[in-house]
C-alpha cells in the first residue's frame, strides 16, 4: 500500500510540472558578440548561451524566437548579414535530457538599423599654415569600436588614394586635399558609408607681393592701370592666381595681372593676391595695395610771366596739373587744339611743364600720362603778343 501511495504521488508531482519537465538549478545567461548597443544591416553578431556551472554536462539548447533558423540544440547563433528581420528578443535555456531543463535566460533585445551608418569629418582648420599641420577627425554617432579608414584626393582629376587604415578616429595631415573617411569593424570588416569630403588647403612658403603700374598716388577717371602679383621664388614653377577686392568691381582674372583699362570710382579699394600651385596649395594672401580713383576730370592750369614779347626776347608758359599728382608730361600748342604738339624748333623746353616761346599766338596745354596715354582736359588759352620796334604788338 505504501509503495503504491509514493507512485501515484510522483506521478502526481511530474505531472504537474510544465510540459512535464523539471527545471535544474544552472543558471542560463545570454550574451551578444560583439556587444555593440546599435547593429546595422550588414554585420555579422553572435548569440552565445552559457550554461553557469554546466561545463561537464552535456546540453542541448533552446531559444526564442522559435522563427530563428539555427541548429537547435547549438550554443550559439550565428548571424553572417544581420538584417533588420532579425530585431527583437532573444532568450536561450540548457537542457539535460528530454525533461529537464534551466530557467529561461535574460533577454537581449537586438535592433537592426535597416541603414549603413555615415561618419562625420571635420576638420580644426581648412588651412595649413606653412610648415603646420591640421588635424581631422572622423565619428560615427550613437556607436562604437570603429577603426577609421582614410583618403586623400590630389587633383580634380584623380582617384581618392587610401592613407592611412584602421587608426583611431583623428589624424594631423600636412598636405593640402581632398580628404574623407569611413568606418570599419567587425571580423570580417563592415564599413560605414563614406564621410562627405573635406577640402584642406595648404600654405606654401612663397610670397606673393603686388605692385601698381604706373604707381601714382592719385589716380583719375578713365586711366588705365595694372597691378601686378609676384610670387617670390617662383619663376620656375606653374602659377595660376586668385585676387580679392573690397570695391565693387567683379573681375576676377587668373593671371598675374589684374588691369583696369579705364579706372571708375568703383575700381576703388584694397587688392590682394595669392599665387596657386594646384587645386589645394597656394601661398599666403599679399598685403593690400589701396587703389583710389577719383571722379575728378584733371585740368591743366597755364600761365605765362609775360604776355607781350618783346623785341628779340621771349616769355616764359607754365603748365601745371590740378588737383597736384605725379608722372605727367605736358603738350604744347598754339593756334587750335587740334594742330600738331610744338616740338623743339618751335619752343625752348626749360624743365617739366615750362617752355620759353619767342613767337606771339594763342597757346594751349595739357598733361598726358601712362600707356596708352591719359589726357587732361585743355586749360583755357593764353594770347601772347610780339612787340615790334615800332612798339606795336601783333
Amino acid at each position: 500500500m505504501g509503495h503504491t501511495l509514493l507512485c501515484v504521488l510522483g506521478l502526481f508531482l511530474l505531472n504537474t510540472l510544465p510540459y512535464g519537465h523539471a527545471e535544474v538549478s544552472n543558471r542560463a545567461s545570454l550574451t551578444l558578440q560583439p556587444n555593440w548597443p546599435q547593429i546595422f544591416s550588414g554585420e555579422k553578431i553572435t548569440l552565445r548561451c552559457e550554461i553557469d556551472g554546466g561545463g561537464d554536462t552535456q546540453w542541448t539548447y533552446e531559444w526564442k524566437p522559435d522563427k530563428l533558423n539555427i541548429p537547435p540544440r547549438h550554443s550559439e547563433y550565428r548571424i553572417n548579414s544581420v538584417t533588420r528581420s532579425h530585431s527583437g528578443e532573444y532568450r536561450c535555456k540548457g537542457r539535460k535530457d528530454s525533461y529537464s531543463s534551466t530557467e529561461w535566460s535574460n533577454v537581449i533585445r537586438l535592433n537592426v538599423s535597416p541603414n549603413k551608418p555615415k561618419p562625420t569629418l571635420t576638420a580644426h582648420n581648412a588651412i595649413i599654415p606653412v610648415g603646420g599641420t591640421v588635424t581631422l577627425t572622423c565619428s560615427v554617432r550613437g556607436s562604437a569600436d570603429w577603426k577609421y579608414y582614410w583618403f586623400k584626393r590630389t587633383s580634380d582629376s584623380s582617384v581618392a588614394q587610401p592613407i592611412r587604415d584602421g587608426v583611431p578616429d583623428s589624424i594631423s595631415v600636412s598636405q593640402g586635399g581632398l580628404y574623407h573617411c569611413r568606418g570599419g569593424r567587425g571580423d570580417p570588416l563592415f564599413f560605414t558609408e563614406n564621410s562627405d569630403k573635406v577640402t584642406i588647403q595648404e600654405t606654401v612658403s612663397n610670397r606673393a607681393s603686388l605692385t601698381l603700374q604706373p604707381n601714382w598716388p592719385q589716380i583719375f577717371r578713365g586711366e588705365t592701370i595694372t597691378i601686378r602679383c609676384e610670387i617670390d621664388g617662383g619663376r620656375d614653377s606653374h602659377w595660376t592666381y586668385e585676387w580679392t577686392t573690397t570695391s565693387s568691381n567683379t573681375q576676377s582674372p587668373t593671371h598675374s595681372e589684374y588691369r583696369i583699362i579705364s579706372a571708375t570710382v568703383s575700381n576703388s579699394g584694397e587688392y590682394r593676391c595669392k599665387g596657386r600651385k594646384d587645386s589645394y596649395s597656394s601661398t599666403e594672401w599679399s598685403e593690400a595695395i589701396t587703389l583710389t580713383v577719383s571722379s575728378q576730370t584733371p585740368k591743366a592750369q597755364l600761365r605765362a610771366d609775360d604776355t607781350d614779347i618783346p623785341v628779340g626776347g621771349s616769355v616764359t608758359l607754365t603748365c601745371s596739373v590740378n588737383p597736384s599728382s605725379s608722372g605727367w608730361k605736358y603738350f604744347w600748342y598754339r593756334g587750335k587744339k587740334t594742330s600738331e604738339p610744338l616740338t623743339t624748333p618751335d619752343v625752348v623746353f626749360l624743365s617739366t611743364g615750362q617752355i620759353r616761346v619767342s613767337q606771339g599766338g594763342l597757346y594751349w596745354c595739357r598733361g598726358g600720362r601712362g600707356d596708352p596715354v591719359y589726357y587732361t582736359d585743355y586749360r583755357d588759352p593764353i594770347s601772347i603778343n610780339t612787340i615790334s620796334e615800332s612798339g606795336i604788338c601783333f
